[in-house]
């Protein structure tokens, strides 16, 4: 099983904004897919390949891409 992170993102995550965090996130090598939680739009669990990318990595490559996000320890 591969590992995953929970991300919370700041602020309102509308359908466009979630299609483009989908389509960025998955042209980075090593994210294997993220998934938004239908009840809480603003947490995402995004699956890795850690033999690829670092967990510390996939949250830079969030914020890379602008939003503002943290990881959640559940």
């Amino acid at each position: 099983m591969l590992p995953g992170l929970f991300i919370y993102f700041k602020g309102c995550m509308t359908e466009a904004g979630w299609l483009q965090v989908d389509e960025n996130l998955r042209l980075v090598p090593g994210i294997v897919a993220p998934w938004q939680s239908p009840v809480t739009r603003q947490i995402v669990l995004i699956y890795y390949n850690p033999a690829r990318i670092q967990a510390s990595e996939v949250i830079k490559s969030v914020r890379n891409f602008g939003y503002d996000a943290c990881v959640i320890d559940l």
